[in-house]
């Protein structure tokens, strides 16, 4: 079903389990989290490399021409790509998977 496609999974992250965004609506609906100027926002008060910026918003980019494919909510799955890797620099890239 394409309503529960994951975003990690177009990525390309395989092993990653799928989940359905609207899982993620009641969250970005009542929060004072206001989309990609937040999201830009937040991303710079926790990653320092230029290199992973860019690799951020270039995630963002293409999560977004994706949901927009799967008549997706784009602007929600643009957020979720600039914000995937938020805290990469923070782990030192250490990431374990659990399962």
């Amino acid at each position: 079903m394409i309503g529960e496609i994951s975003p990690v999974i177009i990525y390309g992250l395989s092993h990653c389990q799928p989940f359905s965004m609207a899982g993620f609506y009641p969250f970005c609906r009542t929060s004072s989290f206001h989309g990609e100027a937040d999201a830009i926002l937040l991303l710079q008060e926790h990653v320092v490399k230029e290199s992973l910026m860019a690799h951020c918003r270039a995630t963002a980019a293409i999560m977004r021409a994706t949901a927009g494919a799967l008549d997706e909510d784009a602007d929600l799955w643009e957020v979720i790509g600039i914000l995937h890797d938020i805290d990469y620099e923070e782990v030192d890239g250490g990431y374990a998977v659990p399962w």
